[in-house]
């Protein structure tokens, strides 16, 4: 049943990313105060940092969506200096991440161990990941990041 809920759940936030709402999402995360300055200049999101992100999902712009088999072992956390680090079904990985005032994301080269885990989801997270461009969040506080080419969305909850 929860599957079912997450797979609606990106659906909605697909069909939303795909009407073109997602030029708006920079002011609209000003106008609400969730856009900050850190220390470097670099606008971050408050309720990024700090918290321990958990893949729900992934929705592709042909409809196509991916589930993790083991949702509590991919993860994603940011730090407010910069860095975000994460987990996968088989390893663990960090890197580098800046957020600029309209959502827009660079990430840094990631760095990880290289255990080899059989049926792992662990390269199609990854590569996802690294083809994010824009972050926001939705009206529940949940993390979307937004595929480069409007080529789909990834969800993580705390």
């Amino acid at each position: 049943m929860s599957v079912i809920i997450i797979v609606v759940f990106i659906a909605v936030v697909y069909m939303v990313v795909s009407k073109g709402e997602r030029k708006d999402l920079g002011n609209n995360l000003q106008e609400n105060n969730i856009v900050n300055n850190n220390t470097n200049g670099d606008v971050i999101y408050p309720t990024v940092v700090g918290n321990v992100w958990k893949w729900q999902g992934i929705i592709m712009s042909d409809d196509t969506t991916i589930v993790p088999a083991k949702p509590d072992a991919f993860t994603l956390t940011f730090s407010q200096e910069g860095q975000v680090s994460g987990t996968t079904d088989c390893n663990s990985f960090s890197g580098t991440y800046s957020v600029g005032e309209d959502g827009l994301v660079t990430w840094g080269a990631f760095a990880s161990t290289k255990m080899f885990c059989e049926n792992s989801q662990e390269s199609v997270f990854l590569d996802k990941v690294a083809n994010v461009d824009r972050i926001f969040f939705d009206e529940a506080g949940n993390l979307i990041l937004l595929l480069k080419f409007d080529s789909g969305a990834i969800v993580f909850s705390k």
